[in-house]
């Protein structure tokens, strides 16, 4: 499947169900192109930006997601970090942070992990989960080669032919073929540092995240994400602050606003009033909420328009990574 996108907001929208901020540093015309592949088990796709962008959000729930940059400028980080040859930014369900110069261009699988861990041997998983956890794992030349090359040809026979992405038999190759490369990268993956993984402040921050995943709408007290945490209110701002250089209350505000500018861009203004979109998502002082989403969007929320020549405005509904299921939420005590 191709699919082009003339508008952050549609690209956050294509991206479901990652929970995407995109923001473009830069004025000029946004575009986002992108071809892919989804089977049961795994989705690949190629990406292209044309802006200098700033993303950050939240991972598809019960996934491993590895990236392979094709080009990338300069200024590209990876949660802070600047890209290095031969690195696959990678992560397990949690936080992403990510700037991408004018031009950059990537791929990325999407696999359930559910999935991995009962197809590779239990000594392959463990090592490919290890490094992942360093976010930057490093794998041999010649390994990454084969591996974007498979990638490659697979979205390009795809394009040609889409039937056969239908055909059981080949859907098993392929994610046979995926489960090799994914076995020969952990093998020679080396990882950075990844000390901080597991400590009592990353947990509670990926508690949290886990918790927010496909809830835009509520607001939360402090009270309330400090016990979905589990830790003190002190350790979850110095979190949040590492992460995503923002406070809690920052980091969901900002999804929400990103969250209404999604419903604004995806439906006609007839349809969707703004104020009663604003108050779904929590804003019910209205002059307060149009300044800060100006101030975010460079626009008022009464002039956003559902963009009229994208390709997204005419195929809706798209749902890029597989729908593996998201963990249920249980109630805050």
């Amino acid at each position: 499947m191709s699919l082009v996108t003339n508008d952050p907001a549609e690209f956050e929208l294509t991206l479901r169900p990652w929970e995407l901020q995109c923001c473009p540093r830069t004025g000029g015309d946004f575009t986002h192109s992108m071809s892919s592949v989804k089977t049961a088990a795994f989705t690949i796709y190629r990406e292209r930006f044309s802006l200098p962008v700033d993303v950050q959000g939240i991972s598809p729930g019960k996934t491993l997601v590895m990236g392979a940059p094709i080009y990338f400028g300069r200024q590209a980080r990876y949660w802070g970090a600047p890209y290095a040859g031969s690195t696959l930014p990678s992560l397990l369900p949690g936080p992403l942070d990510v700037k991408f110069d004018a031009g950059h261009h990537h791929q990325v699988v999407i696999v359930d992990l559910s999935y991995l861990e009962a197809s590779l041997p239990e000594e392959a998983f463990d090592h490919l989960v290890c490094a992942i956890q360093s976010h930057l794992p490093t794998a041999p030349p010649r390994i990454l080669k084969n591996y974007m090359d498979w990638g490659g040809r697979l979205l390009t026979t795809a394009a040609n032919d889409p039937s056969l992405i239908e055909q059981a038999p080949i859907v098993e190759t392929l994610q046979q073929e995926l489960l090799q490369h994914l076995s020969l990268i952990a093998g020679g993956a080396k990882g950075r540092s990844g000390g901080a993984s597991y400590s009592a402040r990353r947990r509670g921050l990926l508690n949290v995240l886990d918790y927010l995943r496909g809830d835009a709408k509520t607001v939360f007290s402090m009270a309330d994400i400090c016990r979905i945490a589990g830790i003190s209110e002190r350790s979850l701002q110095y979190a949040f602050q590492e992460t995503f250089g923002m406070t809690p209350f920052q980091f969901m505000k900002r999804r929400r606003l990103h969250a209404v500018r999604q419903v604004l861009v995806s439906s006609n203004h007839s349809e969707n009033n703004v104020t009663r979109v604003a108050a779904e998502f929590g804003f019910y002082e209205l002059g307060r909420f149009a300044a800060e989403y100006r101030r975010l969007f460079g626009e008022l929320p009464s002039v956003t328009k559902r963009p009229a020549n994208s390709a997204f405005s005419r195929r809706r509904s798209l749902s890029l990574s597989p729908g593996f299921g998201e963990p249920s939420r249980p109630a805050i005590q």
